[in-house]
């Protein structure tokens, strides 16, 4: 069962289902009931989920007040300690529930760095950290004998069969006995208000999916069905196509046929008149959950319940919402909750030891890995989290566990995206526009990916290049923060300043920068006043902390003030920063920084001529043709 209740009256459906995708980004599972499954008994079914739930989250309005059915469900909440009130309107909560601190959502448009929204995840996260024994309720489902490692296999199986069986049946069943390939067919919406687009979308993504498939992987048969069919498939994929005068949009949802479960839904939308990028957007976001939910039918992920392979593709596929931006900690905790629950899930193991060893957590990603690693040494994922233990300082082990996984998963986008970041770090920008490119190869509608090939193409000095891909990015992902940042970064050191300026002061309430904005005032009008104005303003924050010095180094380099730069750089401080990323020297505009002679000095400080000499990659700025020094012969006096 689900993490959160949401408590709702159907006049509120819109507003429900918006948060229900905003507490699904912070990595929370929701229940609400529109996810009840054909058939089921609707009193039993809310009643299961809101006992299992660790949180009750009600959203009082004009409409849910007088709702029994919310007042019953608050009190519920209520009564076990598990209440998180939310406020959608100016209503006041009813009696017996006003003494309660409510939180405000009334003025909320949807975004995700909103205030309250922020209170209202961190009140959940407080609540599922206290009602600990809730968060038993699945695995108590299990056996011991089903969990422990100790008894024979035999029995080890049947109590996991027994217990997967009275939890809800299996998603693998009898029919999947010789390992077939599952089948998945994709169709219509036939109640759809327009099922002549919906078919003809469902038609599309058939084709589009068959196609990727036939490039990447063969995995599952995908059934050629006419609207309203597939009942002989494993997995059906529902297509909707609601469109309005000024938008269009692909709904769609991924069921398990033979319980009619809901595993995953995906929204989409463009403007009027833009099919082709709602249906790249579509094709690829299914593409990706389906290749989530092969992962899950492999053989060490056949026995997950539909409970926790819900939880699973949310996770794999990164989604959270239509653009792939669920941040770290989200993932990792649902990751954790599918390991807590299956220990011998080999891929769920991978990604978890990827993202502990990002936060830091090296005793749990070790564990997690040499896990992964019994089970499946092939997983890209055991690549990355071995890369990922190094210190970002220790590039030629960061390389070489990369280049490793490369060698037994040559496919993989994530570790292209990995190399390119740590080549980068070596100076070596060349290398690290073809990983990056070959990231955006394999996967082609990523928006992270996109964002990374532009700003390894504008870091490469490749800025016409670095446009074109931002502007193809911006145009299959419009709404997608991560593009937006790229946005911003190119438009702050290389693009249009003017526009940079008012991208940062669409920022200003979160972290206002006065060193930025003077910086971009330069760029617009450098006149020495507005140099020294930026460089006085940065010098400020430089010595409030040292070791926070990147964005002083760039904005000198920028400016041209290398004398500056280099007196920065002589901070102890600084250079222990400066280790962690050495990306930021290799960059266009620090082109005056590198070419004086001194700066073989500075990279042999840094670690970087070890590495240049140990390895024999040079950095491309050594092919400079107005370079005024050797870079082997000056890098010699510093070995």
């Amino acid at each position: 069962m689900a993490q959160v209740f949401l408590s709702y009256t159907s006049d509120d459906v819109g507003r429900a289902k918006a948060l229900a995708a905003a507490i699904e980004r912070a990595g929370f599972t929701v229940w609400w009931d529109r996810e009840l499954i054909g058939g089921a008994e609707y009193s039993r079914e809310i009643e299961d989920a809101l006992k299992a739930a660790e949180v009750v989250v009600v959203l009082w309005s004009k409409n849910s007040v007088d709702s029994a059915w919310v007042r019953d469900e608050a009190a519920v909440g209520r009564d076990t300690g598990r209440l998180v009130p939310v406020r959608l309107d100016a209503s006041e909560p009813p009696l017996g529930f006003r003494q309660y601190q409510t939180i405000d959502l009334s003025r909320w448009n949807g975004r995700s760095d909103s205030a309250a929204l922020t209170t209202l995840k961190n009140a959940i996260a407080a609540k599922t950290r206290t009602n600990t024994e809730s968060r038993r309720t699945l695995q108590e489902a299990i056996p011991i004998a089903a969990r422990s490692r100790t008894l024979p296999r035999a029995i080890w199986i049947a109590g996991l069969l027994i217990a997967i069986t009275a939890a809800g049946g299996y998603f693998w069943d009898s029919r999947h006995a010789g390992h077939e390939r599952p089948s998945i067919a994709i169709v219509g919406e036939t109640d759809a208000t327009d099922h002549q687009a919906s078919n003809a979308l469902a038609h599309t993504l058939s084709v589009e999916i068959g196609s990727l498939q036939t490039a990447t992987t063969d995995q599952f048969n995908l059934q050629d069905t006419d609207a309203g069919s597939g009942a002989d498939a494993d997995y059906v994929v529902k297509v909707s196509a609601p469109h309005s005068s000024q938008t269009v949009g692909a709904n769609l949802t991924l069921l398990a046929q033979h319980t009619r479960q809901i595993l995953w839904t995906g929204h989409f939308e463009q403007q009027a008149g833009d099919q082709s990028s709602l249906r790249l957007q579509a094709s690829t976001r299914l593409a990706a959950v389906l290749a989530c939910l092969m992962e899950a039918n492999a053989p060490g992920g056949r026995q997950l319940d539909q409970p926790t392979l819900k939880v699973y593709l949310r996770a794999c596929e990164k989604s959270g919402d239509e653009y792939g931006e669920m941040a770290d900690e989200g993932r990792l905790r649902l990751f954790q909750q599918v390991v807590d629950r299956y220990p011998q899930f080999a891929p769920a193991l991978g990604h978890l030891a990827v993202l502990e060893a990002n936060a830091g957590l090296t005793v749990a990603a070790r564990r997690h890995l040499a896990a992964a690693r019994k089970i499946d040494s092939k997983l890209g994922t055991i690549y990355l989290a071995e890369r990922n233990l190094f210190p970002r300082s220790a590039w030629r082990q960061r390389q070489g566990a990369l280049e490793r996984g490369l060698e037994m998963t040559p496919d993989d986008a994530e570790l292209h995206s990995g190399l390119a970041f740590d080549y980068s770090q070596v100076g070596r920008m060349t290398d690290a526009v073809a990983q990056s490119r070959r990231a955006v190869e394999l996967d082609p509608l990523s928006p992270a990916t996109r964002a990374e090939n532009v700003q390894f193409l504008g870091r490469a000095g490749r800025i016409h290049e670095a446009e074109q891909a931002l502007l193809e990015a911006e145009k299959i992902w419009p709404s997608s923060k991560l593009v937006g940042d790229a946005r911003y970064a190119f438009d702050l050191r290389l693009g249009d300043p003017k526009r940079a300026l008012r991208l940062l002061q669409e920022k200003q309430s979160l972290t206002p920068n006065p060193g930025i904005e003077a910086f971009i005032h330069a760029r617009i009008d450098p006149t020495p006043a507005n140099v020294e104005k930026a460089v006085s303003a940065y010098m400020a924050l430089f010595r409030q902390d040292p070791a926070d010095g990147d964005a002083m180094l760039l904005a000198l380099g920028g400016l041209d003030r290398t004398g500056v730069a280099y007196e920065i750089v002589a901070n102890l401080e600084f250079i222990k920063a400066l280790r962690e990323g050495t990306e930021i020297l290799f960059r266009p505009y620090m082109r005056g920084i590198r070419h004086a002679p001194r700066f073989m000095q500075l990279a042999a400080r840094l670690g970087l001529v070890g590495y240049w000499t140990e390895t024999g990659k040079w950095p491309d700025f050594c092919l400079d043709s107005d370079l005024p020094y050797d870079c082997k012969r000056e890098a010699t006096k510093y070995r």
